[in-house]
């Protein structure tokens, strides 16, 4: 049974201007040191980073988190292939809570935005 959806996309040029403003202490501050090595590894680091980001705030939004701050989007780790999604701290908590059974998490890079959905299922 669904339980929870979101849905979030970002501009890629927004994250573009981002990156290079602050670059590392920006995504330090919202990535898992496995994202930013898979970002900066990626073709376009850009579009990578939008859709990780996209990924999270899908995330958050399909898992009812209303207290939202910088330490939230480390706690989700956005994984590719089959395993998909990591949550841990207060991400775990609302997982559970909400007794999700599955995480289904799609994203695309298109038209210069980068579109990200969540479904849980419980």
């Amino acid at each position: 049974m669904i339980i929870g959806v979101g849905i979030d996309a970002l501009e890629i040029s927004r994250m573009a201007r981002e990156l290079a403003q602050d670059g590392r202490g920006f995504t330090e501050g919202l990535f898992l040191p496995e994202e930013i090595a898979r970002g900066e590894c990626a073709p376009q680091p850009a579009a990578c980073f939008a859709s990780l980001f996209a990924a999270k705030e899908a995330l958050i939004k399909a898992l009812s988190i209303t207290r939202v701050d910088t330490a939230i989007y480390r706690e989700m780790e956005v994984r590719p292939g089959p395993e998909g999604v990591r949550l841990s701290g207060r991400a775990l908590f609302a997982a559970r809570k909400r007794r999700v059974t599955s995480i289904r998490l799609s994203c695309v890079e298109t038209g210069g935005l980068a579109v990200a959905a969540a479904i849980l299922e419980a």
